[in-house]
C-alpha cells in the first residue's frame, strides 16, 4: 500500500484549520498529484468534478463491500494458502483506505449541511 492510500487522521479538517484548504472545500476520492488530499472548492460542487467524485466514491464503496465478501469467502476456506490470505488482506486494507476518505468528506460535508 503506497503512501496515498494511507489513511490520515481528519484530513480535511486538518488541512482548513492549517490554512491548506478553502473553508467549505470537499475532500476529493482520490489523492492529489502529490500524493496527499485532494480538494474542489466550493463554487465547484454541482459541476462535472464534483459528479465524477460521486461516481466514484459509488464505485469505491462497491469495491470495498465485494473485497470484503470476498475476504470472508477466503476466511472461511481452512485450505486457503497463506498467499491468498495476504493479498486479500492487501486488497480489504486498500479499500478501507478509499471507503474511509470518502467518510471523512461525506461527514464533514454532513456537519456544514452539504448533504441531503
Amino acid at each position: 500500500m503506497g503512501n496515498s492510500e494511507q489513511a490520515q487522521a481528519s484530513p480535511l479538517m486538518e488541512l482548513i484549520s492549517q490554512g491548506q484548504a478553502p473553508e467549505g472545500a470537499r475532500l476529493l476520492p482520490w489523492p492529489g498529484e502529490d500524493g496527499g488530499p485532494c480538494f474542489l472548492s466550493p463554487e465547484g460542487e454541482g459541476g462535472e468534478l464534483a459528479s465524477l467524485a460521486d461516481q466514484t466514491e459509488t464505485i469505491q464503496l462497491a469495491t470495498g463491500a465485494e473485497a470484503l465478501r470476498h475476504l470472508r469467502s477466503i476466511l472461511d476456506d481452512p485450505a486457503m494458502s497463506a498467499e491468498h490470505l495476504r493479498f486479500a488482506a492487501k486488497q480489504l486494507a486498500q479499500c478501507l483506505c478509499r471507503v474511509l476518505r470518502v467518510a471523512e468528506s461525506r461527514g464533514a460535508r454532513l456537519t456544514r449541511g452539504d448533504l441531503p
